[in-house]
């Protein structure tokens, strides 16, 4: 049987999105998830610049067509686009091709309806040779392909790029009595936190996951009355978790064991009354963020009232803050004696034995020397 082929005019203009199987099975699935197309922000602009699809229908190809994603790569300021369900990030990578590919549909519901009437036998050739005719509605010139994101690809260095920096000097003039550190809301921090993640390319689950790996927080200025997001350096992360173990060490709290968190918390203020009368050592919000990102599997919200700090992730942690924080000065380069005791310095007592490079993730460090140590930046988790 021959096909006859006819096109509109103009042809419509679209791509062909080719989904991994990943993917796919999660839109062929009885509750599809929400797809998000995001890009990071203009750089003439503070406008977020995500646009937000809908999964309404599924197929069972593993090619759909993809309109808006076209318009979304052309915007200014924007370099990429990535594909986003709420929990992963998939990037986007256009291929072109020689071949043309046409998107085409059959004939119209009143065709239809003629074939079934009774024919005569004028109408019978007529039939017959309108019965296999298609119609081309579009041409797609270039593929997008759906590709997963790379495990060494992660939201943390978008977020170091676009947060305020907290540093110590914010910690030694930032003099907050109890009366003036009240907790912000929920919807607040949720508010606060979302501007930010709008223009971060990677999905909502992988942003909260680098906003606890930073310790990032929401701060409101005592003095303007600002609430923004701010990021601590490993400096101010330092001068905290000094004071938070001095203060459960002086009131008995064992950090490996379940505690109170507004035990831990009310140990710190106690013991920063008895050099500075009345003020907090540093911000409430930047404790909570820092007793979240010890606590493994802790979530970014929520009332945290119990803990116990993970000796791994604590350590880990404290190691990589004391190299990060000599990054760029004179002794930049450390020797492995002086940094293994300045570590162990850092840690609860019973955790000093576990303060060995032996136990530390080669990502973080390189040794220029047997004897000497140095910091490695690391954007992974």
């Amino acid at each position: 049987m021959d096909l006859r082929l006819t096109q509109t005019q103009p042809l419509q203009p679209v791509r062909l999105l080719e989904l991994p199987p990943e993917l796919l099975d999660q839109l062929e699935s009885d509750h599809p998830p929400q797809l998000y197309l995001k890009s990071s922000a203009p750089a003439a602009s503070s406008s977020s610049s995500t646009t937000t699809t809908t999964s309404t229908s599924t197929s069972t190809s593993a090619t759909s067509t993809a309109t808006s994603a076209s318009s979304a790569a052309s915007r200014p300021g924007a370099d990429f686009v990535n594909l986003c369900t709420p929990d992963k990030t998939f990037s986007l990578r256009q291929v072109n091709s020689s071949n043309s590919v046409f998107l085409i549909k059959p004939r119209g519901a009143a065709d239809r309806a003629t074939a079934t009437a009774p024919a005569t036998d004028t109408d019978t050739d007529t039939a017959a040779s309108t019965a296999s005719t298609v119609t081309a509605i579009a041409q797609c010139k270039s593929t997008l392909e759906v590709q997963a994101m790379a495990s060494s690809d992660t939201a943390v260095a978008p977020l170091l790029a676009v947060l305020a920096i907290y540093d110590e000097s914010d910690i030694l003039i930032d003099d907050r009595t109890e009366e003036d550190d009240h907790p912000l809301s929920p919807s607040e921090i949720v508010r606060e936190r979302s501007k930010v993640f709008a223009d971060i390319p990677f999905s909502l689950a992988e942003c909260e996951r680098a906003w606890k790996h930073i310790c990032a927080f929401v701060h409101k200025s005592k003095e303007s009355g600002v609430i923004a997001c701010h990021r601590p350096s490993a400096r101010a992360k330092l001068m905290a978790w000094e004071k938070i173990v001095e203060g459960a060490t002086l009131h008995g709290i064992d950090l490996g064991k379940q505690f109170l968190v507004e035990d831990l918390w009310s140990a710190v203020i106690e013991e920063a009354q008895h050099t500075v009368i009345d003020e907090y050592p540093f911000p409430r919000s930047l404790f909570d963020a820092i007793v979240r990102r010890l606590v493994d599997n802790s979530p970014i919200d929520g009332d945290l009232k119990w803990a116990n700090l993970d000796l791994r992730i604590t350590a880990q942690w404290t190691a990589e803050l004391l190299l990060e924080a000599s990054n760029g000065s004179p002794k930049s380069v450390l020797n492995v004696d002086t940094f293994s005791s300045d570590w162990k310095d850092l840690l609860p007592e019973q955790w000093r034995p576990y303060a060995s490079i032996d136990n530390l993730d080669k990502s973080c460090y390189r040794q220029p020397e047997a004897t000497t140590i140095c910091f490695r930046p690391n954007h992974g988790y």
